[in-house]
């Protein structure tokens, strides 16, 4: 789901036109996803993703906020740990590859 701009929104407090938040798309080009936690924290515990913020933990999943650049970067990460190099990390990280496959999956569903 793409975030609307909330600064110049119809209820906001900006012409669209003069928003410097969305640059007067009303879009603010962020988008919302629902990823595991496995890959995730392991994106992020590398250093990766600075860009993504976790707006909601839930179960199984964090629901999570992405720009362009997070959200291209963690779907490179996820198709090498998933696809990619798959083989090289199964029998140690078996765990991690299904996570990032089916982080990959999700992120292409968006």
């Amino acid at each position: 789901m793409i975030s609307e701009c909330s600064a110049c929104a119809p209820d906001g407090h900006l012409d669209r036109s003069d928003c410097r938040y969305c640059d007067g798309t009303g879009s603010t080009g962020r988008i919302t996803i629902d990823l595991p936690h496995a890959f995730y924290d392991d994106h992020t515990d590398r250093g990766c993703g600075s860009t993504g913020r976790i707006i909601k933990t839930l179960s199984k999943t964090y629901r999570v906020s992405l720009d362009r650049e997070a959200f291209a970067d963690l779907r490179s990460d996820a198709r090498h740990y998933g696809l990619d190099s798959a083989s090289e990390f199964w029998q140690d990280y078996r765990a991690l590859v299904l996570s990032a496959r089916a982080t990959l999956k999700r992120l292409d569903a968006a």
